[in-house]
């Protein structure tokens, strides 16, 4: 599922000549309220139980909070929050009548702090990673897994991918060490196989370090930090930091 049909084409032909495996495609726009319902209806209507649910869609932006036009910050909340609760909420009970199933959801290492100038999103993730962690204690008993994914930088990919991005490429480079998203999907799947509620792959020293500083030390140096970069935006538009 995406926005764009051309690169969901090009994706599945590559999965399906590969693995053999049936792969559909639907093209529609989360960020639209009538978007996580659309695609539960186009699930249901191509025949599609899911065992696995991936929350990964998101949008990020940034700059000042103040600067964020209100219309930007109501896409973020309902793709990153409200689309992810209403998603998890249509496929979870199928699950739990089975008896059988996992649902991932993608946050980011950002959660774990209050990020100025990247506010809103960081929050955004605090709340899937509150939400994915009160999920696995409801669910641990009933053999659905709910496994919460918190990545560091992640790797651009190919050079194309790079220079495409150049802005938010400018972002991951100030970051000593970027994940690779191959790395992402193998700690996600194996936390599936351990049931482990929350897996923060490639999270770098330095990010670890800033616990050990106060608050508003913390605030200060991510502060000074960000502000240095234009404003910019990530997730289904861009790829995430």
């Amino acid at each position: 599922m995406a926005r764009t049909e051309t690169r969901l084409l090009t994706i599945a032909a590559d999965l399906q000549a590969r693995y053999g495996v049936r792969v559909e495609i639907v093209t529609l726009d989360l960020a639209q309220p009538d978007g996580p319902c659309r695609l539960c209806e186009a699930a249901s209507g191509l025949g599609f139980d899911p065992t696995l649910l991936i929350n990964n869609a998101g949008l990020g932006i940034l700059g000042p909070f103040a600067d964020l036009p209100v219309e930007k910050a109501r896409e973020m909340i309902r793709l990153n929050v409200t689309a992810l609760t209403e998603l998890t909420y249509r496929f979870l009970p199928p699950m739990l009548a089975r008896g059988d199933g996992a649902i991932i959801n993608v946050a980011s290492a950002s959660a774990f702090q209050p990020v100025p100038n990247y506010g809103l999103y960081a929050a955004s993730k605090a709340f899937v990673v509150s939400f994915g962690a009160a999920l696995w204690a409801e669910c641990r008993h009933t053999g659905v897994r709910v496994v919460t994914v918190c990545p560091g930088p992640v790797d651009a990919g190919s050079p194309s991918e790079r220079q495409a991005n150049g802005r938010l490429e400018r972002l991951r480079r100030s970051f000593p060490r970027k994940v690779r998203r191959e790395e992402v999907v193998a700690v996600a799947l194996d936390a599936v196989e351990r049931n482990e509620p929350i897996v923060i792959p490639g999270a770098p020293a330095a990010r670890l370090a800033l616990t050990l500083l106060p608050r508003r030390a913390r605030l200060r140096l991510t502060n000074a930090v960000l502000r240095r970069f234009p404003r910019l935006m990530t997730g289904t538009r861009r790829r995430e930091p």
